[in-house]
């Protein structure tokens, strides 16, 4: 069995029509080219590397949301089945050096089995929606 390892992050500059600067890149993850804190993302079929923000590369965990969207590393999901009228719980996907692994962190359960994020949905990331940042102080961005 193999496991699909796939990385994104945000373009550094614009690459004609193709990306524009702050585009979101997936593919394979490139390190130290050009100095040790250059990333650059090879879009899978291309020929060509992106360079991309190295704070917001992130990595797919291997699991897709209730409504099949790839989940990756800051990603931030909430559960829909709530009632309108019910709070929110907004969790966010984080690594765990100490685990070597992927939790989810909502705030009712802040180590959610990462796997789990195929009942919940994708509704944002921490660099793009900061407001939902809020909802979670388990967030790493500051």
């Amino acid at each position: 069995m193999s496991r699909e390892i796939l990385f994104r992050g945000k373009s550094k500059e614009d690459y004609g029509l193709i990306y524009k600067k702050g585009d979101w890149v997936q593919g394979n993850l490139i390190e130290g080219v050009g100095g040790k804190d250059d990333y650059y993302i090879n879009p899978k079929g291309t020929l060509i590397n992106i360079r991309v923000e190295a704070e917001t590369v992130g990595q797919y965990i291997g699991v897709k949301d209730f409504k099949d969207n790839p989940v990756y590393e800051d990603d931030i999901l909430v559960d829909q089945s709530l009632d309108e009228d019910m709070e929110k719980d907004y969790g966010t996907v984080y690594w765990s050096e100490e685990c070597a692994r992927f939790f989810i962190g909502f705030n009712l359960n802040p180590e959610m089995d990462a796997y789990d994020a195929r009942y919940y949905t994708v509704v944002g990331n921490i660099w793009d929606n900061p407001e939902l940042t809020e909802k979670n102080p388990l967030s790493k961005k500051e």
